[in-house]
């Protein structure tokens, strides 16, 4: 009879938190980013200003709001281009890797 070996890797608790916060804050990192982005769409598409429309502007101005007048917006035929909601999607998702590369150097086993 064949005898089979079993490996049993020993998880670190303090690795797991870690890839647990990690996991936790690009939900929370991706959440704003998914609303950052939407608010671009809806400005470039010019959607009028519905119940729905009106809260993801008001919600995500909170994100927006350091980086307005870092570049000028423009506006074209009804539709808007927010420069300052593209730098803070951009730097949103840069705030995410360095704060994921952080956390996984202080995770290692």
């Amino acid at each position: 009879m064949e005898e089979k070996t079993v490996i049993v890797r020993r998880i670190n608790p303090f690795s797991l938190l870690i890839s647990r916060i990690s996991s936790l804050i690009w939900l929370v990192i991706g959440l704003i980013m998914l609303l950052l982005a939407v608010r671009i769409v809806f400005l470039l598409l010019g959607v009028a200003n519905t119940g729905f429309v009106t809260w993801i502007y008001q919600t995500s101005d909170f994100f927006v709001a350091p980086f307005v007048g870092i570049f000028p917006s423009t506006t074209y035929n009804g539709s808007f281009f927010d420069a300052a909601a593209l730098i803070a999607l951009a730097l949103f998702g840069v705030l995410g890797i360095v704060i994921s590369s952080i956390l996984s150097f202080f995770g290692r086993d």
